[in-house]
């Protein structure tokens, strides 16, 4: 049994696996790029504090910081801090305005 999708320009379902109606195909545009997942080599010239050079690419990034015995950390998630209490203001408000005679 194949997928199907709701087409709001006919109102009819349309298989997934097979093309659409060229009528319905604006409707629905295809993903910007495709349906891979891809995972860029790039880097904006990032400087390596291991050796003071600067690199666009993360493997040669990667295997300079390995190659001066370092290693890449920071990747991790903090734990969350604790919230702070604070004081209730109410008996400060109260003896302020027993103060200015407004009680």
């Amino acid at each position: 049994m194949s997928r199907s999708r709701l087409c709001r320009v006919c109102g009819d379902f349309h298989s997934t696996d097979t093309a659409w109606p060229w009528a319905c195909r604006e409707h629905f545009p295809p993903p910007p790029y495709g349906t891979m997942n891809i995972i860029s080599d790039n880097l904006d010239y990032v400087m390596n504090p291991a050796d003071g050079r600067r690199y666009t690419s993360k493997a040669k990034y990667y295997a300079a910081v390995k190659a001066k015995g370092c290693e890449i950390v920071g990747n991790d998630k903090s734990p969350p801090r604790p919230k702070a209490e604070l004081p209730d203001p109410t008996q400060d408000i109260v003896n302020a305005m027993r103060q200015h005679g407004a009680l």
